[in-house]
């Protein structure tokens, strides 16, 4: 009898070891990232180390695995409001800061948990576009804004500070693709406009006061651009031919077919890779005597409020925005960092960052040249307006490039029919 119940016992023990087996490997955490495909090798690498920090930190907790799925951060918020409350969405989604509005309208986005470390690490700039109403939903990633990347063999460092020295015959005679009718790419000739207040976000008092585009300066650089260049034809205007400047302007200008363009950094890579020393870039140029203001905008991650493993997504977020992640993004992919210890030493020869590790082979190195570069995009940056991010700012797209290109391409225009154009893109904003 005895012999039996000790049968029992070890036939029990070696079911519940297996049991035991079976739950560790259905216990592993998988966590759903939504990433723009272009990124998705770095972050792989980021997320591995955060699987490695995690499992040391955390012994006994299950297994970290993670599965990207490529996504536009242009349309991730949107896709988000049918995809979350059917259970197929993400843990962690990355999206543009100007579509923050939609998602916390929809309620779609957790609160950061770890924002007053974003405060304390980041610029007031990307906390600010990460938050709304005072409450912060997202983890800065990177910021960019325009830049102008042109060809040395046609147009020399002295000639690209202004628009006149590119394009003119007594200059450069070269042809740039700048697409006036393109809101995010020529609003910067608007450089003293009322933008929803100076933060972004007044949408309460006289009208005027906080959005106004009929202002002296853009009225007399809009006229002046439009008097002087219009006939250019060293000037391409992607949008007057229904194009747009990330397809036909790109191809344009990798084919050899003009000599600059003005556009967002993410085309750099592509444009050395194509002409290699011979391509260059610096911040906009001046027109008119006057400095542009260009848009910019962040690049920001979000955790879904539908989220099964909470918690860890936020710390995951946290650490995908980290000094040593920027620090990656900006060696393999000259994507400006957020994070003011990187952004304080880009007039280094180089910068040095260790991962929690303490390892050489995690340290990353920052290189002179690439340093040089991100010097271009924070010159840049300096001399942007963020993007509004709330939702009425979504008017702004189509009314200004309608404006833009009646009254462009009027035979004649007054002053007075110039400010009632300006005047339209505001009214329904």
């Amino acid at each position: 009898m005895k012999k039996i119940v000790l049968i029992l016992i070890l036939l029990l023990v070696l079911v519940g070891c297996e049991r035991r087996a079976v739950n560790n490997d259905s216990e592993d955490i998988t966590l759903v990232i939504w990433e723009d495909n272009k990124n998705i090798e770095v972050v792989t690498t980021i997320t591995e180390e955060f699987a490695r920090f995690y499992a040391f930190n955390y012994p006994s907790a299950p297994k970290l695995k993670f599965e990207f799925i490529p996504h536009s951060e242009q349309s991730s918020v949107e896709d988000l409001v049918l995809a979350g409350p059917a259970g197929t969405g993400p843990d962690i989604l990355s999206f543009v800061h100007d579509t923050l509005d939609t998602a916390v309208s929809g309620n779609l986005l957790a609160r950061n948990t770890y924002s007053d470390k974003v405060i304390s690490t980041h610029s007031a700039e990307a906390a600010h576009a990460a938050s709304l109403n005072g409450i912060m939903y997202g983890f800065p990633i990177t910021s960019e804004s325009q830049v102008i990347i042109y060809r040395q063999s046609k147009i020399n460092a002295t000639q690209i500070s202004n628009i006149e020295t590119i394009i003119t015959p007594s200059g450069a005679n070269a042809k740039l693709v700048w697409d006036i009718f393109e809101g995010y790419y020529s609003f910067g000739l608007l450089n003293d406009a009322l933008l929803y207040g100076t933060d972004g976000e007044t949408v309460t008092g006289v009208k005027s006061s906080y959005l106004n585009f009929a202002t002296p300066n853009a009225i007399e650089n809009i006229s002046y651009t439009r008097e002087n260049y219009k006939t250019n034809q060293n000037l391409v205007i992607p949008g007057s031919t229904s194009g747009t400047t990330d397809i036909e302007g790109l191809s344009l200008f990798l084919a050899g077919d003009v000599d600059a363009i003005i556009v967002a950094p993410y085309f750099w890579a592509s444009a050395k890779e194509q002409f290699g020393a011979d391509v260059a870039m610096a911040p906009l140029p001046s027109i008119n005597e006057q400095e542009m203001r260009p848009f910019s905008g962040y690049k920001l991650y979000g955790v879904s409020r539908y989220s099964k493993n909470p918690a860890l997504a936020q710390q995951l977020a946290d650490f995908m925005t980290s000094e040593w992640a920027q620090a990656i993004r900006l060696r393999d992919k000259s994507l400006l960092p957020t994070i003011t210890s990187l952004t304080s030493k880009l007039d280094q020869t180089s910068i040095v960052v260790d991962s929690w590790r303490m390892l050489e082979t995690t340290q990353i190195t920052i290189s002179e040249a690439t340093l040089v570069e991100a010097r271009i995009f924070k010159d840049s940056l300096d001399q942007s307006i963020t993007m509004p991010k709330i939702a009425r700012f979504s008017a702004f797209w189509i009314a200004y490039s309608n404006n833009m290109k009646a009254l462009w391409e009027k035979s004649s225009l007054t002053e007075q029919e110039l400010i009632d154009f300006l005047n339209n893109i505001t009214q329904n904003m």
